[in-house]
């Protein structure tokens, strides 16, 4: 008998067309894997437009959301508006639309939270998405 599986364990999701991945660290690399040596924790695919470490997601204390750093040269749609390289930080909310390239995801928080009342303990919440 196989042991029942609840939902997964994450401070956030990344939902993506043809991906899904579960944010269960407060820094997340994403960008395009050339070779093992490429450090990176989302691989977005071998499109040309996008770099090897194209963005980062962090968790800010100071302000208590997740942030959106910008370190691609082509830049990225956040919510449908270009953001170049280097622009400040951008505070995630969750259901924002991020594109990267042709690759475009939803950056999601669980259920029933808001980024504001998110406070990082030990082991990340418990998603409740669909």
């Amino acid at each position: 008998m196989a042991a029942a599986r609840g939902p997964p364990v994450a401070y956030a999701k990344l939902q993506g067309e043809d991906f899904v991945y579960y944010v269960t660290t407060l820094s997340v690399t994403l960008g395009r894997r050339i070779n093992e040596e490429d450090e990176v924790d989302v691989d977005l695919g071998s499109g040309r437009t996008i770099s090897r470490i194209h963005a980062r997601i962090d968790f800010d204390f100071a302000i208590r959301h997740f942030v959106l750093s910008v370190l691609g040269k082509n830049g990225l749609h956040v919510n449908g508006v270009l953001y170049p390289q280097g622009h400040q930080p951008l505070v995630l909310e969750t259901q924002t639309a991020i594109q990267v390239g042709d690759v475009c995801f939803y950056f999601l928080l669980p259920m029933g939270s808001t980024s504001t009342a998110i406070q990082p303990q030990p082991e990340p919440p418990t998603l409740h998405l669909k």
